[in-house]
């Protein structure tokens, strides 16, 4: 119920709260106000509850009837009104909904709000450096394992102080208040998390016995675990306003986060017992000491909160009975009476637990030790809770009308006894059962079936524990396999939620397994599994809490995005990590990570099964499928050389990244045996036909700032080292059925000149599949102009044209594109993706993006030169770049010496970008000098355009300048004969 409430909203009561009791802390200290209130004689208070009622007379104290008088309300709405108003809270809805409200919780929690809790320093181990971290209460450090008795000491101790100094006196009760602000506070300085509410609040072991198992209205942390975040567990909103665990682990297993789970676990300890026997003497004797200080049974009931002066008393008869002062000063009295009524009950408490389990076990009761136990604390709990209401709070609603008195007695005696129908029968048996119903749950819903149509309506999360069981059992599509598959899963996550143990989870599964009909052996087999692959899950010296499993879960998920958000990235390991060292420290602060989780974590980070090595797997899959692709094209015979060039191209382009993408997760792995694997995988791929250079070129690749062979572990590069390029002709040749197969998965593919590109091919070998292939492109909402360009000449090609194709098709796989466009001189026939095809030749125009390098190739021109046929003069003016195709070009220029300089331009190479780029006249002249010198003409406003439009593109373009340059530099053009 409050679980649901978001964090905002309850950061919002928090304040009000806090603030409002501040106000009436102030108020101890000086209040002109709410004695009025109490003022019978005030003619503008008659309407006030409060008022003293003149019919009382005196009240009887000792023997002295004192005159009541006026007084101010502080004391009384403190401890009349808020702390029963919260018991009763607890009592209904549990914990969680006190523990998110508190304002003392809040309070406490200031100097981490501030940034000023107490750190230590530690090494790191991701980093080796020094690096700070809260300080958390250890588990097995003494108030670790006695906090419920510290606790229970500081709540006797503050029911002394109570009757001794702070009741009635408001100065003393607003500075006690004080105190206690200021304790919980310094408490938040010294220690992270929740410490004063797990180690040092009074109120706590309250809270403890009054929610027991769980509350009367409280959500069941055990059966909604989907968000992560329950009950009164640790939580914070990010930027982007969701909550998320802000869980420090500072106490194990957490009241906060499963408060059933913690009561369980500690079921049998000796301090929960003194807890709730001493608990019920607790009351008693604090009420009781009423009556045996005053001598009067109604003494509570005159609604007196100013009866004495407490400091003077201190020394005065502690006891008067039977109209008798005894002579035991009361600061000795008070803490005789708690002490003698709490050991008194606590021992009456354990004499009658065990002639019950003597009891039961005569008469063979098929109860457990720990349900006697549970049992006993609920009884304990109901009776002192209505103790309280009718000994403490009831006798001082003497403001109130006798109906509503009467009314307020019985709610709170018909909610507990409710709480107690609802609670006295749980065991720890139906937790488990309850708790494995929901992992069952979570793992029928991984299946696809529509369960509608078999639970008449109702959807998975309304089923019951024991119908989920019937459901796994009886489910049509649900093989015995999947069963056991389901069963081991479901055991796994109680493991690591820590629910159970491996010793006891054959009896706790008992019910699943013969539901699920999964034998002894099958059980025993799964829990051997489970121990090959997590030996450390069913290590008894390491058992894993469901509070340590969220914190260090969410660190490790965040971790491990950041690694793969590396893995995309282009620099190495060491410098992305000092990029990245402010958020890593971020993330450690904000789960509060010491340095030994934090080693932990990194080594499981490179396990099976974890998020990088899911994306390595990932990575290495599809590395597969490209690699096979690629093989496949490269080896078919019937498919026109310069698409075949242009897929392999793009194909190979992919497998790059992907290579590097799996170096990256190598070098993040370091020198674990997945890493060996991994390198294992790459080398045999290459005998599978991924091409070896592409591996082998990033290995030795020394532009790099830090070599891979120097980034990666040294048995990682000795097996890469065993890498040798594969010549083609060991590779077996592809038959026209996988390629058609190819083309066909490519058409799906989202790079448009890989979908173009495969389209263009399968035209060659199946003109029918293109062209419903086409038609499906054209019929898209907003397919690419490039693709619906060449679907639009698919669709329009006959059988005619086809057969003219698969003439001309031996002449394109041979070489050529150019010969069939030297068939074609005015331009009729070359369509735009054709001239593409022929600009992807050439190595500058490869990395221009896809739109601009169509928009080039649409306004290219084809044109055929002779030999001697000038291309360009000296003093024309650049306004086409001209790409060789077919033949050969010279570049003839005057040198200032008169002799005329040449340089050959062979296939496949370009002229005139430097002059359109300079926007300067060419200096020289150029000529065809072979028959039928095929060239592209491309319009230099539109290279300009791909050019102002590609920044990346710009950077290519002026390496590949510079390397002319060079090269002309080096090798100068010769003198002509």
């Amino acid at each position: 119920m409050w679980q649901k409430v978001s964090e905002k909203q309850m950061h919002y009561v928090r304040w009000l709260l806090a603030i409002g009791w501040l106000i009436l802390i102030f108020s101890m200290f000086y209040d002109p106000i709410s004695h009025h209130l109490t003022d019978p004689n005030d003619p503008h208070m008659l309407l006030s509850p409060f008022r003293i009622k003149k019919e009382l007379g005196c009240v009887q104290f000792q023997n002295f009837c004192n005159d009541l008088a006026p007084y101010a309300m502080g004391a009384r709405i403190f401890w009349g009104m808020i702390v029963p108003l919260g018991i009763f809270m607890m009592l209904v809805f549990g914990h969680e909904a006190w523990r998110r409200i508190c304002p003392l919780m809040f309070l406490s929690q200031i100097p981490r709000a501030l940034g000023w809790q107490r750190r230590r320093r530690s090494v790191d181990p991701l980093t080796n450096t020094m690096r700070s971290e809260p300080v958390v209460i250890a588990k097995n450090s003494w108030l670790g394992r006695n906090s419920l008795y510290m606790q229970f000491g500081l709540l006797f101790l503050g029911l002394n102080v109570r009757l001794l100094f702070v009741n009635s006196d408001r100065l003393a009760l607003g500075v006690f208040l004080c105190i206690t602000i200021f304790t919980a506070i310094t408490v938040g300085f010294l220690y992270a998390g929740k410490s004063w509410c797990q180690y040092f609040c009074p109120m706590a072991p309250v809270q403890n016995v009054y929610t027991g198992p769980r509350g009367l209205m409280a959500s069941e942390a055990h059966q909604n675990q989907e968000s992560g975040i329950t009950q009164s567990m640790c939580r914070t909103v990010d930027r982007s306003g969701k909550e998320k665990s802000a869980c420090v682990s500072c106490q194990s297993p957490c009241f906060d986060i499963d408060a059933e789970r913690a009561y369980w676990d500690g079921i049998n300890r000796s301090d929960r017992k003194l807890l709730y026997y001493g608990y019920v003497g607790l009351v008693i004797g604090f009420y009781a000491y009423f009556t045996l200080y005053s001598g009067n049974p109604n003494f509570l009931a005159g609604g007196v909160w100013g009866e004495t002066n407490q400091f003077a008393m201190l020394f005065q008869s502690g006891f008067y009975i039977a109209g008798q002062a005894i002579p035991i000063p009361k600061i000795l009295a008070v803490p005789l009476t708690l002490t003698t009524s709490t050991l008194l009950t606590y021992v009456i408490g354990r004499r009658l637990e065990r002639i019950y389990k003597r009891y039961a076990k005569r008469r063979n009761f098929a109860v457990s030790a720990s349900q006697i136990q549970h049992r006993a604390f609920t009884l304990c709990a109901f009776i002192s809770f209505n103790l309280l209401f009718w000994m403490g709070v009831n006798p001082t609603l003497g403001w109130l009308p006798p109906f509503e008195q009467q009314f307020i007695g019985w709610f709170a005696v018909i909610a507990s006894t409710m709480w107690f129908y609802r609670t006295f029968g749980r065991s720890s048996q139906m937790y488990a059962r309850e708790s494995l119903a929901a992992s069952l749950r979570r793992q029928l819903s991984k299946f696809a079936f529509d369960f509608s149509k078999v639970l008449e309506g109702q959807s998975l999360a309304e089923l019951k524990p024991d119908e989920v069981y019937v459901l796994a059992k009886t489910l049509p599509d649900l093989t015995h396999e999947k069963r056991v598959q389901m069963y081991k899963d479901v055991l796994k996550e109680a493991l690591n939620a820590g629910n159970i143990n491996s010793s006891s989870s054959l009896e706790v599964f008992d019910l699943m397994r013969q539901q699920l009909d999964i034998n002894e052996e099958e059980h025993n087999h799964i829990l051997g599994e489970l121990g090959i692959n997590d030996v450390e899950l069913l290590s008894p010296s390491r058992q894993i809490m469901q509070e340590n499993e969220s914190r260090l879960g969410k660190y490790r998920h965040s971790l491990e995005l950041m690694l793969r958000e590396l893995v995309e990235s282009d620099l190495p390991l060491n410098k992305s990590m000092q990029l990245k060292e402010a958020q890593i420290l971020a993330f450690r602060q904000e789960y509060n990570v010491t340095a030994q989780e934090e080693t932990d974590i990194l080594a499981s980070i490179c396990k099976q099964g974890s998020l990088l090595d899911t994306t390595a797997q990932d990575a290495y899959q599809k590395l597969q499928t490209l690699t096979r692709h690629t093989h496949i094209l490269q080896r078919a015979s019937n498919l026109p050389v310069d698409v075949v060039s242009l897929l392999v191209f793009k194909l190979q382009q992919r497998q790059r990244s992907l290579i590097i993408k799996l170096l990256r997760i190598l070098e993040i792995f370091g020198d674990v045996p997945e890493a060996y694997q991994i390198a294992k995988n790459l080398e045999a791929l290459t005998h599978k036909g991924l091409a070896a250079n592409l591996l082998l070129d990033l290995l030795h690749d020394e532009t790099e700032d830090l070599p891979w062979h120097d980034r990666l572990p040294p048995q990682v590069i000795a097996i890469l080292n065993t890498i040798t390029d594969i010549a083609e002709s060991r590779l077996s040749p592809t038959s026209r059925e996988s390629v058609f197969t190819v083309l066909v998965q490519l058409m799906e593919d989202s790079d448009t000149l890989v979908h173009t590109g495969s389209l263009y091919a399968l035209k060659q070998i199946d003109l029918p599949k293109a062209r419903v292939e086409a038609q499906q492109i054209l019929s898209d909402r907003y397919p690419h102009t490039l693709l619906s360009e060449e679907a639009a000449i698919v669709v329009r090609s006959n059988q005619h044209n086809s057969q003219d194709r698969s003439q001309v098709s031996a002449d394109l796989s041979s070489d050529n594109l150019a010969t069939n466009l030297l068939n074609s001189i005015n331009n009729q026939g070359v369509d735009t993706f054709e001239k593409l095809l022929l600009l992807f030749r050439n190595s500058l125009f490869r990395p221009i993006q896809t739109d601009a390098l169509a928009e080039i190739a649409r306004y290219a021109e084809v044109k055929v030169y002779q030999p001697n046929e000038v291309i360009y003069q000296t003093g024309d003016l650049p306004k086409t770049i001209w790409a060789v195709i077919n033949g050969s070009v010279e570049i003839r220029a005057t040198g200032s010496d008169r002799r005329q300089r040449v340089k050959k331009i062979a296939p496949n190479q370009t002229i005139g970008q430097l002059e359109v780029l300079t926007q300067k006249p060419f200096t020289n002249l150029a000529i065809a000098t072979s028959p039928e010198t095929l060239i592209l003409a491309i319009n230099a406003k539109v290279f300009m355009q791909a050019l102002r439009e590609d920044p990346l593109y710009t950077q290519h373009l002026l390496i590949s300048v510079s390397t002319s340059l060079q090269s002309m530099l080096s090798s100068p053009m010769p003198l002509s004969q």
